[in-house]
């Protein structure tokens, strides 16, 4: 496993406690990702998890304000859930519920295989096969919200969820969340303020 943290800014210069962030992962990933990159000839600086990358993307897209703010990057494996607060990254958490199991519930009700589920998920976008999926999605955000008030910061309350990562593209998934949640959704475009040239 490798181990690393980060010191979390803090605007209240008087608190006592000091905030960090403590990311872990298995070497066997790091190591699995390093050889992928060194194949295509490049040498990485650095690895960011992907809450950070997608807190950073969305601080740079000036999708961020001073409200709480709800991330939510759903990959094929997993889903980061992470919490902002005054422009800053306050709470992040993994989770094991994506794309994939969308895919599998898909397979299981048309009894077809992972790959034509996966081409029927992007084409058709009906996810009715998936609401039991969605609907554990859904409460695991509501849980992750609930600690962090529990824990650290009673009075935030939480309106916008900003959505990305490839399962973000499915057709109702941001209806079905912004249902759920009570909140409202919108989509992250990581280009937004990306300068392109003729």
């Amino acid at each position: 496993v490798v181990w690393d943290y980060q010191i979390l800014k803090s605007e209240d210069k008087a608190a006592p406690d000091i905030n960090i962030a403590l990311v872990a992962v298995k070497s066997g990933l790091i190591d699995d990702l390093l050889a992928r990159i060194s194949g295509l000839g490049i040498a990485p600086d650095l690895i960011e998890a992907t809450s950070f990358a997608v807190f950073n993307c969305a601080k740079f897209n000036d999708v961020l304000d001073n409200g709480p703010i709800v991330l939510i990057d759903i990959g094929a494996t997993s889903a980061d859930i992470s919490l902002t607060r005054e422009k800053q990254l306050v709470f992040t958490r993994s989770i094991h519920i994506a794309g994939n199991d969308i895919t599998r519930a898909i397979q299981k009700e048309q009894r077809i295989g992972f790959e034509d589920a996966e081409k029927d998920k992007f084409k058709k976008g009906d996810l009715n096969a998936a609401v039991s999926v969605l609907e554990t999605l859904s409460s695991e955000i509501h849980r992750s919200i609930s600690f962090y008030m529990s824990q650290m910061d009673r009075k935030s309350e939480f309106r916008k969820v900003v959505l990305t990562g490839q399962t973000s593209n499915l057709g109702e998934i941001a209806a079905f969340l912004s249902n759920n949640l009570k909140m409202e959704v919108v989509g992250l475009n990581p280009f937004s303020n990306i300068l392109i040239s003729n």
